[in-house]
């Protein structure tokens, strides 16, 4: 008699199991009745468990299961209770926490809202929708971890009120729990944030430990119930070296916004000057609170403190001072959160699993380590992967249990590559428009000069290009974009030139090897006045537009006055009108045309050419002016003789400012 489908499923399972392994397991439930999907997975006992589950919600979740169970359909697959069944190489445990979510999307399942420690479910959700690319569940964990590790400043403060007001409550109470046992610990939560790539909770997690101190560990007993502790031997060097250079950069960054006073504001001199004030007092209180956040461990909180106190008791000021200290305040702390990302750096260039670590020093001679992937930057580089593919010696120094490789390039010029390598759709690394490039754009280019990175350093190029034409047409449609900006904003005064400076398009052009925004550049410096400085503004409307004078080299002016000449010069050779051609003269005579007013228009063009600074704008003015003569032929013609000039002028600029060698 043959066996039901079940029973032979069942000796098939068997057959594939080792001797000694466990006869596989139902979940308790997880095994749904109706489910149309069996999946196993292994234990750590070396066993295995059933899910009985729906393909369809699967699918839904995972775009990976949707594929891995289409696929198998068609496959002579195992079968279980009549159902196909599928076998996982992932952990049962892991699999069954990522089950729960799916069918039980509660956050109450991840954690409680405040926990020292992170449940398993937590890590095993993060790792498997990484794998399976379930983005909807790795927002819900990352949203339960955000709640203990805010991403902004205003969920901070009431995180922290939160927590002050536990710690209140524990003042009544005769068996007082240990706070410390029941909040969120930093360490574990910055380990969690690197293994799993999410920095979203790096900063708050950094910055509260930051104000710990490392004397205080978790391991030690405590006789003070509410001194907050962290588990120190779960950070590694790199997140050591993150946590001091923070701790240094909050320092400083506070004291510098606190010393800066407003007593050069006309308001506030007015204000003194009619008021019962004494703005000694304002300035006594803010050297209070700078003197106070310089030996503070915690700015934030300091800070709040002072915008809650009503009024200031050691030193009553009035009302519009107290304004104006808590706006200042309120500025700092909002600008001190924003920069806690950058001034606990380099965590988003610390990756768990990379496979190479680089170290390089900055201009202090400070080391910085980078964890970081070998076959990423061999993709991107010839030279990384020649370098790297050399074999290790035996004895070849590693960090992090991963080989480390020393490199003689500044620290912040790798970090500015590798953010341009990992992190390719983050804003563009050249804001169109920009008066000056930034320093991490010369890094770039050259270390992708260095290194053989073209894709890099075309990017950044095309960049330029967008500021410094390499074509008439763009020129024409850059200079329209910015006639735009000036005559929108042009009735207010605008502290600086923020157009794109030449000279700094010079200096860059020429230290990183980028000739095709030269001729641009430097036909724009030739339009300007030496005059006209950045650090005095017009207020002439349009905008004057300046260049940064000081930093071109004796060359670079050599090049200007050259060109300068040579564009009068050929300009003038090419407007010189011909009135010998067959042509013209057929035209004077049967169409009985004045040839001496042609004449005369393109006389006035050539002498107006001679006294622009700007031939190209001149020649299109006139190119495009609706009616230069009567006649429409000769108007046609001049017309089209301006744009011939024009477009030969722009085929010479590299030639008339000795651009090509």
């Amino acid at each position: 008699m043959p066996s039901s489908p079940q029973i032979q499923s069942l000796s098939q399972l068997g057959q594939h199991e080792s001797e000694g392994s466990h006869f596989p397991q139902k979940h308790d439930s997880l095994y749904l009745f109706d489910g149309n999907i069996i999946l196993m997975a292994p234990t750590k006992a070396g066993g295995t468990t059933l899910f009985r589950v729906h393909q369809s919600i699967l699918s839904n979740h995972s775009p990976i299961f949707a594929n891995m169970l289409k696929s198998s359909i068609s496959d002579e697959g195992q079968m279980y209770d009549g159902i196909r069944l599928v076998r996982l190489t992932d952990d049962a445990e892991e699999i069954e926490s990522l089950f729960k979510l799916i069918y039980i999307p509660s956050p109450l399942i991840l954690s409680q809202r405040l926990s020292r420690h992170v449940p398993p479910i937590v890590r095993h959700v993060l790792k498997l929708s990484n794998k399976y690319e379930m983005s909807k569940l790795r927002q819900a964990v990352v949203q339960v971890l955000e709640t203990q590790w805010p991403t902004s400043l205003a969920q901070w403060d009431r995180l922290e009120g939160e927590i002050a007001a536990m710690a209140w409550d524990q003042d009544y109470d005769h068996t007082p729990l240990d706070l410390d046992r029941n909040l969120p610990e930093p360490a574990l939560a910055i380990r969690l944030g690197r293994e799993f790539h999410v920095p979203s909770i790096m900063p708050a997690a950094f910055y509260h430990l930051s104000r710990l101190s490392i004397g205080h560990s978790l391991h030690i007993p405590r006789d003070a119930v509410r001194q907050r502790t962290a588990d120190w031997n779960l950070l590694t060097a790199a997140d050591l070296i993150c946590l001091i250079m923070g701790k240094e950069g909050l320092s400083m960054v506070a004291a510098s916004m606190l010393m800066s006073d407003c007593s050069g504001d006309e308001t506030m001199k007015t204000h003194w000057a009619e008021g019962d004030c004494r703005g000694c007092r304002r300035s006594q209180i803010m050297e209070q609170i700078h003197w106070e956040c310089k030996r503070t461990s915690d700015v934030l909180s300091t800070l709040r403190r002072y915008l809650t106190v009503e009024p200031f008791p050691w030193s009553p000021i009035c009302e519009t001072c107290s304004c104006v200290i808590k706006n200042q305040l309120r500025k700092v702390r909002q600008t001190l959160w924003a920069m806690l990302p950058l001034l606990f750096q380099h965590a988003s260039l610390y990756f768990f699993d990379g496979n190479i670590a680089l170290t390089a020093s900055n201009n202090f001679g400070e080391q910085t380590v980078f964890r970081v992937h070998q076959s990423l930057l061999s993709h991107y580089s010839t030279v990384f992967a020649d370098m790297l593919s050399l074999p290790l010696e035996q004895e070849a120094e590693t960090y992090d249990d991963v080989p480390l490789v020393c490199l003689p390039d500044n620290a912040e010029e790798i970090e500015s590559l590798l953010k341009a390598i990992y992190f390719p759709r983050f804003p563009p690394l050249y804001p169109h428009l920009t008066r000056c490039a930034p320093r991490a754009i010369y890094h770039l280019l050259n270390l992708s000069n260095k290194y053989e990175i073209n894709e890099l350093r075309h990017e950044v190029v095309q960049q330029l290009e967008a500021d410094w034409p390499t074509s008439l047409a763009r020129w024409d449609r850059l200079e329209g974009e910015i006639a735009g900006l000036i005559d929108s904003d042009g009735d207010s005064m605008c502290p600086e030139d923020p157009l794109p400076d030449p000279a700094s398009a010079i200096q860059l052009a020429r230290e990183c090897q980028v000739p095709t925004i030269l001729p641009a550049a430097f036909y724009h410096l030739s339009r300007l006045s030496i005059r006209c400085q950045p650090d005095k503004p017009s207020r002439c409307k349009p905008w004057r537009r300046t260049a940064n004078w000081g930093l071109l080299t004796a060359r670079d002016l050599r090049c200007l006055l050259l060109g300068r000449e040579g564009l009068r010069q050929v300009t003038d050779s090419m407007l010189t009108t011909e009135t010998g051609d067959v042509e013209s003269q057929i035209h004077w005579m049967v169409d009985r045309c004045r040839g001496s007013q042609r004449i005369e228009v393109m006389n006035k063009i050539r002498e107006e050419c001679q006294s622009t600074p700007d031939v190209l704008a001149t020649l299109r003015g006139h190119a495009t002016a609706e009616k230069l003569l009567i006649c429409h032929i000769c108007h046609s013609w001049i017309r089209d003789r301006l744009k011939q000039v024009r477009h030969a002028l722009w085929t010479k600029l590299p030639t008339l400012f000795q651009l090509e060698d």
